[in-house]
Formats: structure tokens, sequence, C-alpha cells
């Protein structure tokens, strides 16, 4: 099955004959890749990424109308001379590294301009619609309108969520998102590293199967010259491969290594708070819990965010997207599932600890209050024996004190004032050492 080319439409993008956009390519900036991969302020900019030729020519549109009239341009060209019209099949699924691709990005685009694209480049109504809607993170095929669609949840330059909406053709790539998104800038940095700034590959040796002069020596070499071999189909498979699929394969990538970035933070955190139970104070125990509970939702959150993306990954390595990812993107994808995977896991472990340290918590605050409950026990006890030794106290002075005549009333002595006062401090003397006893048996009990 072949994989049709980009035939844009120039009645849908609102436009004539390429010849026509005269004044628009006069504003067109070129510029190099790694400007504009530090440029966050760029809302169209078209990327022409040619191997062969060890090229990437970058260029800064101003506005929607310069970029329909890049897009006709190149659409109309000869195939030729920019590879990228090419023919409606490609040689084996579709797709040829050898040409190169073209990357178009949109930012901040408006729902009537996402209409006029999808016009043009023949997309679905239901691709149209997500695109405009941001739906949620999926990947679509349609195999008779020769595209693939990817949404993708990335990360903005502030850190907030970024959705991509990535649309892969045999030879193009288009990338809509609403705001500065930071996989998009590391994206333009990969290119350069990967195409540009590329070691030669090596010359190899000619086989010894293969060589006009086959020797025992070049069959059997001596155990000083073995060691391990790389075939020259193994670093071909190494280089990096310039499709569109190049461009979804990055910005999962470095979608992927923001998670795992995050997840290390988390995990972090989640460490941190679980040393913090055991040492924070009776007032810092509100601050504990609030963070306890932001750590578990940002834990959650980022969850669901890898959940999503293994899902998207695992289809997109399947045979559904085959036509359109060839099998040297989708080795490198099936490693970056393996970092979602490592990351997934990385998040079930910080969740546990943050568990642990809930109930950590909770433990703390039981044995608080328990030893609160105690100590308030002891109080109450002094207090009752306190109560018992000022009742007689209370009872005599009652006694003594009534409108009525009481014994010793009219004897000229303080012997009876004395007898009374002695009798109080021996009660007194007498609770202090029942008193003395019960807190060293209170004592050796704790021991």
């Amino acid at each position: 099955m072949c994989v049709p080319s980009l035939k844009l439409s120039s009645q849908a993008l609102g436009g004539g004959s390429p010849q026509d956009d005269g004044p628009n390519q006069e504003r067109w900036t070129e510029t190099t890749i790694l400007d504009l991969a530090r440029e966050h302020s760029t809302k169209f900019f078209a990327v022409e990424v040619r191997p062969h030729a060890r090229q990437i020519k970058a260029l800064q549109l101003p506005d929607f109308n310069a970029l329909k009239a890049y897009l006709l341009m190149m659409t109309s060209a000869a195939p030729a001379a920019n590879g990228a019209g090419g023919s409606p099949c490609g040689p084996g699924n579709g797709v040829s590294p050898d040409e190169g691709f073209t990357w178009v990005d949109m930012q901040c685009t408006s729902p009537d301009q996402i209409t006029q694209l999808g016009k043009a480049c023949n997309l679905h109504s239901l691709t149209i619609e997500d695109i405009i809607d941001d739906a949620y993170e999926k990947t679509e095929t349609f195999s008779r309108r020769g595209y693939l669609y990817c949404m993708v949840d990335s990360e903005d330059i502030r850190g907030n969520t970024a959705r991509i909406h990535i649309l892969l053709f045999k030879h193009w790539a288009f990338t809509i998102h609403d705001c500065p998104a930071a996989a998009i800038n590391q994206t333009l940095a990969r290119l350069d590293e990967d195409f540009l700034q590329q070691p030669e590959a090596p010359e190899y040796p000619q086989s010894p199967l293969t060589s006009p002069m086959l020797s025992l020596s070049s069959m059997c070499p001596s155990p000083l010259q073995r060691g391990p071999t790389v075939t020259h189909k193994e670093d071909i498979s190494q280089r990096p491969v310039a499709v569109p699929a190049y461009v979804l394969h990055s910005i999962l990538d470095v979608d992927v290594d923001m998670m795992t970035d995050s997840s290390d933070v988390l995990i972090t955190e989640a460490e941190q708070v679980d040393q913090l139970v055991f040492i924070a104070s009776s007032k810092e125990q509100s601050d504990v819990l609030r963070r306890i509970s932001l750590a578990r939702s940002r834990i959650h959150n980022l969850q669901q965010r890898s959940f999503s993306k293994q899902r998207l990954l695992m289809r997109l390595v399947s045979t559904l997207a085959g036509h359109f990812i060839p099998a040297q993107i989708k080795l490198y994808m099936r490693d970056v599932i393996d970092h979602i995977a490592w990351c997934s896991q990385r998040l079930d472990s910080g969740n546990e600890i943050l568990a642990q340290a809930n109930s950590n918590y909770l433990a703390c605050i039981s044995i608080e209050a328990a030893e609160l409950s105690n100590r308030t026990n002891a109080m109450m006890q002094k207090l009752s024996l306190l109560a018992t030794v000022v009742v007689p106290f209370t009872l005599v002075a009652s006694l003594l004190g009534m409108n009525v005549r009481v014994p010793g009333q009219d004897v000229d002595s303080t012997v009876p004032f004395w007898s009374i006062v002695g009798t109080f401090g021996g009660i007194c003397m007498v609770a202090f050492i029942m008193l003395t006893r019960m807190e060293i048996k209170q004592r050796k009990r704790g021991m």
C-alpha cells in the first residue's frame, strides 16, 4: 500500500498560482535552526530537511498568508527539485528518508485558518474538529487521505499543559499548537544536532567473503584481532532517519524526558516529606499534611499522563501506523515506551512512599494524642488529690465559721487553733507521701 503525496488545493487556501505570491516570498525570513529554536514568538515557520545535501533550511513566515504562499509554491514545484512533492507512491512503505521532509509549525491559529488548512490538505472533518476542540490524547490513521493525525499532551515553556496536534504526510509534517511548546524548540535543536553536526559515516573494509584476494588470515583473524564487530547495516540503523515521523518521535521523546525529570522531582519531594513527618513540630503538622496532599495530587496527574502516553505510543508502534512510521523510528519509539514504563514504576514507588508517609503521620498524631491524654490524666489525679486535701479545710472552716456557739469559743487559749493546724498539716503530709509514691510507681511502669 502506498501513501499519497500532499497535494494542496489553491482554491481552499484562497490563492491563485504560486507565481502570484512574489510579495509574500519577499517577506519570508531565512534564519538558522538554532536561532529558530531560541525564538518563542514565531507563529509560523517551515524547516526543510535535506539529509544528503547536509542542509536544513529554516524560514520564518510572518503570517498565515505567507504560509499559504509557501505551501502552494512547495507543492507546485518539481518533485526532483525539492523532494517535497514526490511520486504518488514512494519506495518501500511509502516514506523515503533519502528525499528528506519539510516541517511546518503553526502557533496560535484561528479556527478559520485550521479549516482552510484542513480543506487544502484534504483532512477529515473529524480531524479538523479535534484540532479546533483540543481533543484528548489520541492518534488516527487516514490511509486513503494520506496522513496520520496525532494529538500529544506536552508542556509549554512555563511548565503548563500544551496540546500539540501533529499531521504526518509522505514528505510533510505539520504541528499545530496554541502556545510556545518546549518540545518544539528542543526538536529544532535535535534537528541541528542529528543532521548538521552528525559526523560522516566511517569507511568499512571490504568483506573477506567478497574480496578478490581471499586469504585464510583474513577469514580467521588472530585472537588479538578479534573483538566486537559492527556491520555497516547496524551503523546505518543507528543514524537518524529524515522522515516526517522524526518530528513525532522527537516531540514524544522530549515530552517523556520532561515527565521523567518531573517524576524524579516528585520522588525527592516524597522522600523529604516522609522524613519530615517524624521531625515536624506540632505547629508544622498542617504544613506536612498539605505537602502530602499536594504531592499525591501531582503524582496522580503525572500518572494519568504517563498512562495516556503509553497507550498512544503502543498504538503508534502497532501495524496501524506502519505506512507513516518507518521501522527505524518504531525502534526508537519502543525505547521511549521503556522510558515511560520506568517513569510509571517510579511514580508508583512515589505513591507508596506518600501512602506510608500518610500512615506515619496518622501514627504520630495518635501517639501525640495518647501522650496528651496521659498528661491530662496525671494532672487530673493531682487535682483530685489536692481537692481531697482541701475538703477537710473547707469543712472545718465552715463549721467554725457558723453563727452559733462552737467548742472552745470561750477558752482564752490558742491550743484549739494549733490543734486544728497540726491536724491539717498531718493530713497534708500524708497526702504528699501518697502522691510521691504514686509518681514513683508511674515512673517505674514507664521504664
